[in-house]
């Protein structure tokens, strides 16, 4: 054999070991093709959450008069003015911080909901841990 086709032997053979998926570390954040569609399935069914979340806030804050302000549209009858939040469309390429970012969000509004229930006593039974005594919320 050779080197030129030596050459082209070793080309085509890292080429074939690429496309097998043996060729080169993973790299944190990329996803491949095939978890790609994965994640925008993951990313769409978080957004869901996060916009159902937020209606719900929403419906709280308007039916106990309470941080009306961050209502989108205000409160009209003690409903959002704006009617429920949809879920944003996911546009681009996702990575996983995407999943991450949304996660967060995720957490934070829960622990705002969980917050709610216990300020107005309500769906208490969902509240993980239960609810701080009266004199402990007093405070805060």
């Amino acid at each position: 054999m050779g080197r030129s086709s030596r050459t082209v032997f070793v080309g085509l053979a890292v080429v074939a070991i690429g496309f097998a998926g043996g060729c080169g570390p993973d790299v944190p954040g990329v996803l491949t093709i095939q978890t790609d569609t994965a994640v925008i399935e993951e990313v769409i069914i978080r957004d869901e959450l996060i916009a159902a979340q937020q209606s719900m806030l929403n419906a709280l804050r308007c039916q106990f008069e309470f941080e009306t302000q961050l209502v989108p549209g205000g409160c009209i009858g003690g409903q959002p003015g704006a009617g429920p939040v949809q879920a944003a469309t996911f546009t681009g390429v996702p990575i996983r911080q995407d999943l991450v970012d949304r996660d967060e969000l995720i957490r934070v509004q829960e622990a705002l909901l969980n917050d709610y229930r216990c300020r107005f006593g309500i769906d208490l039974h969902v509240v993980p841990g239960g609810c701080p005594d009266e004199n402990e919320t007093a405070d805060t």
